[in-house]
């Protein structure tokens, strides 16, 4: 049933975050989000990328249903130079297919977070070390209960933010910070452990 409700809500639209607290509605991690395409998607004006960014794709741009806000202060630190870069900044080296990501410039913070392929839309919120490290152990937990479910990733997210209570759209990991990571984390690993079926069977290949 929470599955269902979750599915619901997120397709009607109906996350906005309550005045007033009530128990039976999500909660609101803090993270902005900005509902609906990015309206450049079907502007007539040409797209500017930029720099370092060769382009910017409309029909990718179309794919981002919900995001965040480019960052311009890093949460960490507070430092007001965050810039767009390639990956070779941070990683030394190039990997995936879009090679940019948003860094903070302070050299004893260094957060960054990725792009969606073919945006300047970052993937989530900039992390720091800590964070980054928090994502990527809890996580794990996540993706290997997904694959023995054989439960795609939407539906996944969904639920995982039923369980948390919090609203869909704020709930991925490249949103959440070390406290919201190791409690998913946590969820995670008893369903995985305890053989928990989490979704109705008719859902469980949706993507």
């Amino acid at each position: 049933m929470a599955l269902f409700q979750a599915l619901s809500r997120f397709v009607n639209g109906n996350t906005a975050s309550q005045e007033n607290i009530d128990p039976n509605q999500p909660l609101d991690t803090g993270v902005t989000i900005i509902s609906g395409i990015d309206p450049r998607a079907t502007s007539e004006a040409k797209l500017i990328a930029p720099a370092p960014l060769p382009h910017i794709s409309r029909r990718s741009l179309k794919r981002v249903k919900h995001r965040v806000p480019v960052p311009d202060t890093c949460p960490y630190c507070g430092n007001d130079h965050v810039e767009l870069v390639e990956h070779k900044t941070v990683y030394k080296r190039s990997y995936g297919e879009w090679l940019y990501l948003y860094l903070c410039r302070n050299q004893a913070c260094g957060a960054y977070v990725g792009v969606h392929p073919h945006t300047d839309i970052p993937l989530g919120t900039l992390a720091d070390l800590a964070t980054r490290e928090a994502r990527k152990a809890n996580k794990s937990w996540f993706m290997r209960l997904m694959k023995r479910q054989q439960c795609g990733l939407n539906i996944g997210y969904l639920w995982l933010s039923e369980e948390m209570n919090i609203r869909a759209e704020q709930c991925h990991w490249s949103m959440f910070d070390v406290d919201l990571c190791e409690q998913a984390g946590a969820i995670c690993k008893a369903k995985f452990e305890d053989g928990t079926i989490l979704m109705p069977k008719n859902f469980s290949r949706a993507k």
